[in-house]
């Protein structure tokens, strides 16, 4: 029976390509999944419960016993390595079988996906084209903006819960309260999370701050979290915890409640610009989260697509940190036109109508014909 073939490793690529997967056997279109046995793809479909088949069965045995014969269209995850997401990607292309790949940041640099152009790219937001196009060697006409899939499901946050959540974690209405998001190790973390608190220190506002600590499960948190929390008291800043902040449930939920977002380059970064935060990006040249994100994909420049078009703030150092923190909250609580910029572009680059995966899709439909 012809089929479409699905492939991710991380969870990010996973949710991406979950919910395009979902919507083609909605339509009665027959799927099946190849996954790599290290990857939380695997973990994901197994407690879902959905068949899938490991990449070294795919290769070794051919997909259900005829490799490539009865898949007439792949659609991958963002490939951060070598993996299944890309293998199989690849080895499609070379046979005439159309592939989808769907990003959820800018997903070229690393060095295996250089010049890898697939038959249509589905990217988060327009400043994303232009790079993809000239990394992949691609042609701009085969690439569609549809905004990543996994975020339709922020439809079904109530942004509107702001003042709630804030009571839930005893946030008082002259508080700001600002959730920082540590990136996926405790290096990276350490590197922005220091500077960071130093920074709020050094604002006139540092009072009526609350910094709400979450840290990556990947990082194994419980090594270092009572560390961070024993600076914010030795600065005098007010915190809450990781276990305490995550009683909201979703990070969605957690957001909402927030006055800024702060990380690196993580997903609940892109989260806060759908959800309508502010956004600041914290990436020191050289450094640990540069050389994990932006080192291997060569970038000229340090940017990121969020913060081109507009939707979130970037810092590369305490002063600008420093900066950005006295224009957004100088005069807390009345907000500044720095507010309403973001909004604006996040409005415009960042829209949250559900439709996300439905433009993936109708990609998807233009490779079958």
């Amino acid at each position: 029976m012809k089929s479409i073939l699905f492939t991710a490793m991380d969870g990010g690529g996973y949710g991406s390509v979950a919910a395009v997967e979902a919507m083609a056997r909605s339509e009665g279109i027959s799927t099946n999944w190849v996954v790599g046995k290290d990857g939380v793809a695997i973990k994901k479909l197994e407690k879902s419960q959905i068949d899938f088949f490991d990449s070294g069965s795919f290769f070794q045995e051919g997909f259900v016993g005829k490799s490539f014969a009865d898949v007439v269209a792949v659609v991958a995850g963002v490939s951060s390595k070598p993996g299944p997401d890309f293998w199989i990607a690849q080895k499609a292309m070379e046979r005439g079988i159309p592939v989808v790949k769907v990003l959820d940041f800018w997903g070229t640099g690393q060095p295996h996906e250089k010049g890898f152009a697939p038959t249509r790219l589905c990217v988060l937001d327009q400043p994303s084209v232009e790079y993809e196009a000239k990394a992949r060697a691609m042609n701009t006409a085969d690439i569609r903006v549809t905004g990543d899939p996994k975020m339709d499901a922020l439809m079904k946050v109530d942004t509107k819960a702001y003042s709630l959540n804030r009571q839930k974690l005893e946030i008082k209405d002259n508080q700001i309260f600002i959730a920082f998001f540590g990136p996926g190790s405790q290096s990276r973390s350490d590197e922005i999370f220091y500077p960071f608190a130093n920074a709020l220190v050094n604002t006139d506002f540092a009072k009526n701050i609350v910094v709400g600590v979450l840290l990556h499960p990947k990082s194994n948190p419980q090594n270092y979290a009572e560390k961070y929390y024993e600076f914010l008291l030795h600065c005098g800043l007010y915190y809450r915890k990781d276990d305490g902040v995550r009683l909201l449930g979703d990070p969605s939920n957690i957001i909402v409640a927030s006055d800024l977002v702060v990380g690196a380059t993580s997903t609940e970064l892109i989260s806060s610009c759908y959800l309508r935060r502010p956004t600041l990006n914290i990436i020191f040249p050289g450094g640990a989260n540069y050389k994990e994100f932006f080192e291997p994909r060569g970038f000229a420049e340090l940017t990121l697509p969020s913060v081109e078009c507009g939707a979130a703030l970037l810092a590369t150092d305490i002063e600008q940190i420093i900066g950005h923190l006295d224009d957004l909250f100088c005069d807390w609580p009345d907000t500044f036109e720095l507010q309403d910029d973001l909004i604006a572009a996040q409005n415009k680059h960042y829209n949250l109508d559900g439709k996300n995966t439905e433009r993936v899709f109708l990609a998807l439909k233009e490779c079958l014909g």
